[in-house]
């Protein structure tokens, strides 16, 4: 009996927890025209983020997903997709967390985004994946998370709080402000400036302009292939010439 009475006990348990890890999901979607638009503001805050440029494009699409804990909190996350003249703002509405609240819920939308090639696109990113790839300008303010970007025709600024950066295939100059995370830039036609890292390993490959790093922290900096001028703080300089073995 007393047997019985455990087994009954923890598949209950197994039951609750099962039922308080379940996520609920909703489909949001969203579109604008192009013509007009001088520029793109992207704003996500927790989720997944993904900005993927197309060639030709005639409007801006995005799919999204949102996801809860708690049912009743999914009317509340939504997306919003609207144009200020030749500005397009896409942002992820997700109420902040009530302090009275109990328990931890949970609340993201994840966004995949199309836009043209070539327009400025100006992104704030709370916390989740991002990826940017075949973009025109790019700047970024990131909060957490892992951050790659690729393919761009244009300039790229980013200010990073933490997680790995990785950017390579860019038509343009690269400045950067991390926190902490790794940093891998590669494939620059123009120069690589970071102004101030706190923690992480930088790695710097293919750089047709100069590389320089006004400040940082601990971690080490190594670059190859740098056609213009290197300056790193002194402290870093030895084995700066360290030829770096791909993983």
């Amino acid at each position: 009996m007393r047997i019985s009475i455990l087994t009954l006990a923890v598949t209950a348990l197994w039951a609750t927890n099962t039922m308080a890890q379940e996520r609920y999901t909703a489909d949001r979607t969203g579109n604008l025209p192009i013509a007009g638009a001088r520029s793109i503001h992207i704003e996500g805050k927790a989720g997944t983020l993904t900005i993927r440029g197309v060639a030709n494009a005639q409007s801006v699409e995005v799919t999204g997903v949102a996801r809860a804990d708690d049912r009743r909190d999914l009317d509340d996350i939504q997306l919003l997709v609207r144009r200020r003249g030749g500005l397009i703002e896409i942002i992820a509405d997700i109420p902040d967390r009530d302090s009275n609240e109990w328990g931890n819920r949970n609340r993201a939308l994840d966004m995949t985004i199309t836009v043209p090639t070539g327009i400025l696109l100006d992104v704030v990113d709370g916390s989740g994946i991002l990826n940017i790839s075949g973009t025109g300008a790019v700047h970024l303010t990131d909060g957490s998370g892992q951050a790659t970007i690729e393919n761009v025709r244009g300039d790229v600024t980013v200010k990073d709080g933490s997680g790995a950066l990785t950017i390579s295939a860019v038509t343009g100059d690269v400045t950067i402000d991390d926190g902490s995370g790794s940093i891998r830039v590669e494939q620059i036609t123009g120069s690589v400036r970071v102004r101030e890292d706190g923690s992480g390993s930088i790695r710097i490959r293919e750089v047709g302009g100069g590389f320089r790093v006004d400040e940082k922290g601990s971690g080490s900096i190594s670059h190859t292939g740098v056609t213009g001028t290197v300056s790193i703080p002194d402290r870093h300089r030895r084995g700066r010439h360290r030829r770096d073995e791909r993983p």
